[in-house]
């Protein structure tokens, strides 16, 4: 058993398989966001963390400068760890939603697999 955790940012992460693309992955807004603001980002996994990054962060947390810094470096990290699960498990779907910020670190709070 674990404290409850503070209210923090609610962001999601997550990978698929696509016929045509691959490993894709996802991130973004996590929470009721996903569905209500689609403030999310997704790319063939192929494309690269780095590139991942830089995308949320102009996508998403350079809106506000300096409030969200190392972000979007954390959260493509956390999809491509997500990413190398469905390869290690051959598994469909992976996601996280909601992912929690906590101290600086994402924190997942829920998380699906499918086979």
């Amino acid at each position: 058993m674990a404290r409850q955790l503070r209210a923090s940012l609610e962001l999601f992460a997550g990978v698929r398989r696509d016929p045509q693309w691959g490993p894709v992955v996802s991130a973004g807004l996590g929470g009721a966001h996903v569905e209500l603001l689609d403030r999310t980002v997704a790319m063939p996994a192929a494309l690269g963390a780095g590139h991942f990054a830089r995308r949320l962060a102009a996508e998403l947390f350079d809106r506000v400068p300096g409030r969200y810094d190392g972000l979007a470096e954390a959260l493509a990290a956390a999809a491509f760890a997500l990413a190398d699960l469905a390869d290690r498990t051959g598994a469909a779907l992976v996601e996280c939603n909601p992912l929690g910020v906590v101290d600086g670190r994402i924190v997942a709070l829920d998380a699906r697999v499918v086979r």
